[in-house]
């Protein structure tokens, strides 16, 4: 018996490499507005889109617009989910706005800060680890900060005072050692750490309004988009600058309005005309996308974002939404053979893919499996797990959560979790220990506080609450559907959504 499992190359291939399709969204589809600014994804795969005309939800199926407490329309600039509680934050002309996704409310509340910058215009935010939001004004940086709800500003040294409004900030990004990195008319390129509030680094680079926003390559090396001289490679401790132009490389635009870095250092790059550019930073290559060559909504792109599926999303003024996803001629086949004579049945109810690639797979008589080395193995035969037995062999489901713990849930013998350490946890209804309603396990997804819930045969539980709600359990089905995982036959077929 052989096990085919196909996994998109998302996992071994760069973005550049890849081929797209295309699907465009706009207000036919439930959009509120064409006119995109903003796009984020949250840590449920739901994404958030900034408008004209205020913020939707997309869920794969359909939009939703949410409201706002005042009641009227706010043009969005940007948008952040934040890694503390999941709240989705908003930037607009007007202030502030946050939405608390516990409530269950549709409305967007209005965060008050000091009576002067109340009703300021804010063009970027972003959080920091302590979980503070930083933002870009028509007056400067400001930190909010959250317990205390006290807003102050930055205080920034002017190398320019010959502008009519010096301090505006026109963006905000973070690196990966939670500084905050800003461009500004008056204060040129400035890093600022989020602990401290101090200047890491300040230099003009190039002409102070030219820079739209920038991406951190490493401590030494930073990319900036302008506005017409096309997308800069400056080093910082040579103080050289790299262009590329449509005079010297196949960027279409010399406009850049977005750049986004992907984990594989490839430079996403939205212009203004010229459509949508992937760039590869190892060795300098466009690759482009326009309304000519890929049937994209138009060339004029605001937002750029790479989803965890590996799609590419698009925002446009006046196109709505492009998304480009991985074609199907893409998939990579990789067979399994059972030269162990583990699986002696084909019945496989289920297969994770960790966020270390691990595939792991449920199976009906051999139990919990993974691949090692492009080898199928028990995984409870494994040295780390010797003392680990199920119940009852037959695993039904699996899941991880945030902390990358691996959950398993069996037929009949409850839910066992296990660490990274490879230390179980067995979970079930035995005795006078009922810690589980019942040992038959279907399904256990993680909410956005954190808590596991384990859907077992006609009840559902949450901790030590018990709820028999038959609509969550199928809820829970519905959303693995979802994945893209598919049984057919004894073959397994894991795609990207």
């Amino acid at each position: 018996m052989k096990l085919l499992i196909l996994v998109s190359l998302m996992i071994t291939c760069n973005v550049y490499c890849q081929n797209y399709r295309v699907e465009i969204l706009g207000v036919d589809d439930g959009l509120n507005s064409s006119r995109v600014h903003s796009i984020i994804q949250s840590y449920d795969g739901k994404m958030w889109i900034g408008t004209r005309k205020g913020i939707d939800s997309y869920d794969a199926n359909s939009f939703k617009t949410y409201q706002f407490e005042s009641g009227t329309i706010k043009t969005i600039n940007c948008l952040i989910e934040s890694k503390l509680d999941s709240s989705i934050w908003a930037g607009s002309y007007e202030g502030l706005y946050t939405f608390d996704r516990k409530t269950g409310s549709n409305f967007f509340k209005k965060v008050e800060l000091k009576d002067s910058i109340n009703n300021i215009y804010i063009k970027s935010i972003v959080e920091d680890k302590s979980g503070s939001i930083w933002l870009a004004t028509l007056y400067g940086l400001y930190n909010y900060n959250r317990q205390t709800k006290i807003i102050k500003k930055i205080a920034i040294p002017k190398i320019n005072t010959s502008k009519i409004s010096p301090e505006k900030v026109l963006f905000l990004k973070m690196d990966g050692k939670d500084n905050i990195w800003l461009g500004s008319e008056a204060y040129g390129i400035v890093c600022v750490s989020s602990t401290s509030e101090s200047i890491i680094f300040q230099n003009k680079i190039i002409e102070y309004d030219k820079v739209n926003t920038l991406e951190v390559e490493s401590d030494s090396v930073l990319w900036l988009a302008t506005s017409d001289l096309g997308l800069v490679k400056y080093e910082i401790n040579t103080d050289s600058k790299t262009f590329y132009n449509i005079s010297n490389s196949k960027l279409p635009s010399n406009t850049i309005l977005n750049l986004q870095k992907t984990a594989d250092n490839t430079l996403l790059v939205g212009t203004d005309g010229g459509g949508f550019a992937l760039f590869t930073i190892n060795n300098s290559k466009f690759k482009i996308f326009n309304i000519e060559n890929s049937k994209i909504s138009n060339n004029k792109i605001y937002e750029c974002l790479i989803d965890k599926q590996a799609n590419i999303w698009l925002g446009h003024y006046m196109g709505g939404i492009s998304i480009l996803s991985p074609a199907n001629s893409n998939l990579q086949a990789r067979r399994y053979s059972d030269t162990s004579q583990v699986l002696l049945l084909p019945n496989v109810n289920d297969v994770l893919v960790g966020k270390d690639k691990t595939i792991w797979l449920a199976n009906d008589e051999a139990g919990l499996l993974k691949i090692v080395n492009n080898k199928i193995v028990r995984v409870y035969k494994n040295e780390l797990l010797a003392n680990f037995e199920f119940g009852f062999e037959s695993v039904v489901s699996l899941f991880q959560d945030k902390d990358e713990n691996i959950w398993v849930g069996t037929y009949k013998g409850g839910v066992s979790r296990i660490d990274k350490k490879g230390t179980v946890l067995n979970l079930k209804n035995e005795n006078q220990n009922k810690i589980i309603p019942a040992n038959d396990i279907r399904e256990i997804t993680q909410d956005l506080n954190g808590d596991i819930w384990i859907a077992t045969h006609g009840e559902v539980s949450q901790g030590s609450i018990w709820k028999i709600k038959i609509l969550i359990l199928l809820f829970l089905k519905i959303a693995k559907k979802n994945t893209g995982f598919c049984l057919i036959g004894v073959e397994i077929l894991w795609l990207t959504a």
